[in-house]
């Protein structure tokens, strides 16, 4: 796609940018997460959208709630 864009006479510097902007979303989307996991690091993703924009977009799912913890939790404050 690089050759042809440059056989029709367009700029080369924003195809390389495309390039390298594509290498480091895959990375950062795919690769990153499973080396994270593996490595036992607490940043699992680092290209999570916003809370925000799942609400708007009607994807928004709440984080899920430890029952368990907050029955202990409960359970140690009445006492």
């Amino acid at each position: 796609m690089l050759t042809f864009s440059v056989l029709l006479g367009n700029s080369v510097t924003i195809d390389l940018i495309g390039i390298l902007v594509g290498h480091c979303y895959y990375y950062l989307e795919y690769v990153y997460p499973v080396l994270a996991d593996v490595r036992g690091w607490s940043l699992q993703r680092i290209m999570e959208p916003p809370a925000i924009l799942h609400w708007l977009c009607g994807s928004y799912q709440p984080p899920p709630i430890n029952i368990i913890q907050d029955q202990q939790q409960q359970h140690l404050d009445q006492d």
